[in-house]
């Protein structure tokens, strides 16, 4: 009978181990990247939000907290209620360590109610969001050296 031997099993599975280690390490995404995804993510959303504050002529508030942020209505009482977990609007938890700064912001049905300015970062790299004067969000990358 005719098969392997231990040795080239060993070898085999060796193998197989190195080539499986670098794939998820190149499939982990690396810090600048994350930090960039989760940018993206929140001027969309931002965005987003003040179109449907203008189209529904209710106002919709951004604000940042402890390991992500949240976006809230006033509900029909008249106090501000965070969007429910069903919502696109839901409250966000940032992957990783990326942390949000910023102040909270309103978004009126007449426009942004003053500048806007948010930043997210995670240990070298960090993205700079602010508001456009016709409500576009631009992001403002910068790379620690």
């Amino acid at each position: 009978m005719r098969g392997f031997s231990l040795l080239e099993m060993m070898v085999a599975i060796a193998i197989v181990a190195v080539l499986s280690s670098i794939a998820v390490i190149a499939a982990v995404p690396g810090e600048a990247a994350l930090v960039e995804r989760e940018a993206r993510r929140l001027a969309l959303l931002i965005e987003h939000a003040a179109a449907e504050a203008r189209a529904s002529g209710q106002a919709i508030a951004w604000m940042p907290e402890r390991g992500g942020y949240s976006f809230w209505r006033r509900g029909e009482d008249g106090e501000w209620l965070r969007f429910p977990e069903s919502s696109p609007y839901r409250p966000r938890s940032l992957a990783g360590a990326v942390a949000v700064e910023g102040a909270r912001v309103t978004l009126s049905p007449y426009g942004l109610q003053g500048p806007f300015e948010a930043s997210l970062r995670t240990g070298g790299a960090q993205v700079i969001l602010r508001s456009g004067a016709l409500g576009r969000v631009s992001l403002e990358r910068i790379h620690a050296d």
